[in-house]
């Protein structure tokens, strides 16, 4: 009886924490044009739960409530927002020109121009 017991509040333990994993949808935009991204990456912070926008610069995400969300794009400052199921997220990325180098393409390679 005690086994049994134990067994159901284990079993009851474990719904209440999927429980608390939920579906997170929003879309991540450029602060310069508002218009979508796409390929950026949005992850749950800590973890290697993750996904990419797609091409309307939309995600869907599930995570737990209130987790922290990292999204990070080339040319773009990385953010971090707060998880949260009620609502759509717009996340707005601007651009972060001072990471960026000057690069010149050539035929067989890549080469950094010096000033």
């Amino acid at each position: 009886m005690r086994n049994l017991l134990t067994a159901v509040l284990l079993l009851c333990a474990t719904f209440s924490l999927y429980a608390q994993e939920v579906q997170i949808k929003g879309v991540v935009i450029s602060g310069t044009d508002n218009d979508p991204l796409p390929g950026v990456n949005v992850v749950v912070k800590g973890t290697t739960n993750g996904t990419m926008t797609d091409i309307d610069g939309q995600f869907v995400l599930t995570a737990p409530e209130g987790s922290t969300l990292s999204i990070s794009y080339i040319g773009f400052k990385p953010t971090e927002v707060r998880a949260e199921s009620s609502k759509a997220l717009t996340i707005v990325l601007h651009e972060d020109t001072e990471v960026l180098d000057e690069v010149v393409v050539i035929g067989y390679g890549v080469q950094k121009k010096v000033l």
